[in-house]
């Protein structure tokens, strides 16, 4: 009544990037604690760049999400039509998700704050208040990566 045919490892390694890949889309709403939710939705004068940080995470996650997906159906559809490839292979394949994700996740924080700090800051921002209230769970030494590597200048602090 049922045959089972030989497993299409190429199909299997697209459907786990598929998997990693609505992992990553989910990753930006589902995932944010209640802290964060927060301040995103704070008020601020002029603008809140808790907000554009939140929307610079979402794009991110997004696009490496998107790419995931993008790959995972591609080797499902390389399979469908036929074309398979030996199990270990497949298994590199498949091995390389974990690889992206430490990639993503250790330049992730980076490039939040480089990417939100290039949008939102202006001539009279205060690095102590975007420190402070935007970015309060950056690491001083990120932090100071992305001000020197990036070339961002604050407001001079007024003196008392």
């Amino acid at each position: 009544m049922f045959e089972f045919a030989a497993p299409s490892w190429l199909s299997t390694a697209g459907i786990a990037c598929d998997i990693s890949g609505a992992v990553a889309l989910a990753r930006g709403l589902f995932f944010v604690p209640d802290e964060k939710l927060r301040r995103q939705a704070g008020s601020y004068f002029g603008s809140n760049p808790s907000a554009y940080r939140a929307f610079v995470e979402q794009r991110l996650d997004t696009r490496f999400g998107l790419a995931q997906l993008l790959a995972g159906f591609t080797f499902q559809a390389i399979a469908a039509v036929g074309i398979s490839v030996p199990f270990a292979v497949a298994a590199v394949i498949a091995g390389l998700i974990p690889v992206a994700w430490l990639i993503y996740l250790h330049n992730f924080s980076y490039w939040v704050v480089r990417n939100t700090l290039r949008m939102t800051v202006r001539r009279d921002s205060l690095e102590r208040i975007w420190r402070e209230v935007h970015f309060p769970d950056i690491p001083d030494l990120l932090w100071g990566q992305v001000i020197l590597n990036e070339g961002i200048t604050f407001a001079k602090e007024p003196t008392q």
